[in-house]
């Protein structure tokens, strides 16, 4: 059947749609082209953000950058360990001289003394301040009747018997 290319679209003429068919088969054998075109267009627009980062990039970030960084780290952490070290010497001389004054200007010498709790106080802490040795803290728990270090509470008055 041929048809008039000059004749008018009826809608009620079934062999109208024959058309529109054609015209579809056109556009889906375009679809695939525009979707690789855009496809193309994406990878180009990547790669190019990519180099344009890479030469925009500093300079000096590399992994000898990130080195020298940890090693000022690890200088800065062994002078606050010293400064650390340095300011708990300086506390611990008065500490050290107050218990042995107190017993010895007593004139027993076999006195107990009483010690107040105070924020973050240990039983180490209190027998490094009261007797200037750790290992001592035993006794101090001995002499209070103390099982649990962990129940030491601000205020608390401790016994603090003389050192061995």
């Amino acid at each position: 059947m041929s048809e008039d290319p000059t004749r008018q679209y009826d809608a009620s003429d079934p062999n109208a749609s024959d058309d529109w068919d054609f015209e579809d088969e056109a556009k889906s054998r375009e679809g695939p082209r525009l979707l690789w075109g855009r496809i193309l267009a994406l990878v180009v627009a990547l790669l190019l953000v990519f180099f344009l980062g890479r030469t925009t990039a500093p300079a000096g970030s590399s992994d000898a950058e990130v080195q020298d960084l940890r090693d000022q780290v690890a200088e800065l952490e062994a002078e606050v360990d010293t400064l650390r070290t340095e300011a708990g010497a300086a506390s611990e001389e008065p500490a050290s001289a107050a218990p042995s004054e107190s017993a010895t200007g007593g004139g027993t010498g076999g006195e107990s003394e009483t010690y107040v709790v105070r924020s973050g106080d240990t039983l180490n802490t209190i027998a490094e301040d009261q007797y200037g040795d750790v290992g001592l803290a035993d006794v101090i728990a001995e002499a209070n009747g103390i099982t649990d270090p962990a129940q030491l509470s601000v205020g608390d008055e401790l016994e603090i018997p003389p050192a061995p």
